[in-house]
Parts: C-alpha cells; structure tokens; sequence
C-alpha cells in the first residue's frame, strides 16, 4: 500500500512539472512572438523550436538563477544561433534575470 501511495506522489510531481515546464515554453513563445513582430526582425521558427529546450534546461536543470550569477559552480549556457536571441531573453526574463518590461526594447 505505501509503495502505490508514493507512486502516485511521484507521478503527481512528475504531472505537475510538465505542465510547468509547458507554461514556460508558452511563455517564451509568446514573447518570442511579440518581440519579433514589433522589432520587424528575427526568426520565429528557431526561437519555436527552443522553447521547451528553454525551459526544461532553465525550468530544472541547469544550476543557475538570479541569486547565484557570480557563482563560479554555476552552470553556462551558450547560445550559438544569434538568430534566436528573443527565445533566449525571454527564457532569462521569465526566470527573473532581468525585468520582463526589458523585453519590450529587443
């Protein structure tokens, strides 16, 4: 009985950071969106297709945060496609590097 109980607590943890992780990803693709539409600029499909990456990698893996930038344990992220800055920034300001306002000056 104790086994089947912690199961479904696992599964509920598991359920419940999917769906975080999905929020996320929204998240970075609507901004993604809106920033390249008003700066008339950029790639939407690359920014698109990172989105989950994003925010699996920034959402639980990666050891970084806001709190520990001067960490130098800390995990580096390098994007090399330029062209999808915007998923990018969105990524760091959803995660409460920087202002989401500052995101409206890509």
């Amino acid at each position: 009985m104790f086994s089947l109980f912690k199961s479904k607590k696992i599964t509920f943890m598991v359920i419940n950071n999917i769906i975080n992780i999905k929020t996320l990803a929204q998240k970075i693709r609507i901004h993604a969106t809106r920033m390249i539409s008003v700066a008339k600029s950029s790639h939407l499909g690359g920014n698109f297709s990172m989105a989950e990456i994003m925010a699996v990698l920034y959402g639980k893996i990666l050891n970084v945060s806001p709190q520990n930038t001067d960490d130098p344990n800390r995990d580096r992220f390098i994007l090399s496609k330029g062209h999808a800055a915007a998923g990018y920034y969105a990524t760091l300001a959803e995660c409460g590097f920087f202002p989401l306002k500052w995101l409206d000056e890509f």
